[in-house]
């Protein structure tokens, strides 16, 4: 059965739990790249939440791991806000792909 993963601060990932979403933790000092891949090289899961704090810590390992056509991987917003990562990655991935931006705005 596919799984969902989430990566993250542990406030943070906590109440994915009730949704049976296993957590990964991560500290000041892990290695978000490490956790990524050992998650990636498990073929029973399908998508790896990672927050929007932990995320921003290590966007090359982000973008390493999004250059792998394998499992998905979303970097959501936490209760502390958004830095609107994602949408920026999009409205990025769009202006690059056909030459406009869509999107608008910021």
């Amino acid at each position: 059965m596919p799984k969902i993963v989430a990566v993250g601060e542990e406030d943070s990932i906590r109440g994915f739990l009730a949704a049976g979403v296993e957590l990964r933790p991560v500290g000041e000092g892990a290695d978000l790249e490490s956790i990524l891949l050992e998650a990636g090289r498990d073929p029973d899961v399908a998508l790896i939440l990672v927050t929007e704090p932990a995320a921003s810590r290590a966007p090359e390992a982000i973008k390493g791991f999004r250059a792998r056509p394998a499992t998905m991987l979303m970097v959501v917003p936490t209760h502390l806000g958004s830095g609107h990562m994602t949408l920026n990655e999009i409205k990025r991935m769009i202006e690059t792909s056909i030459g406009v931006d869509l999107v608008g705005g910021s």
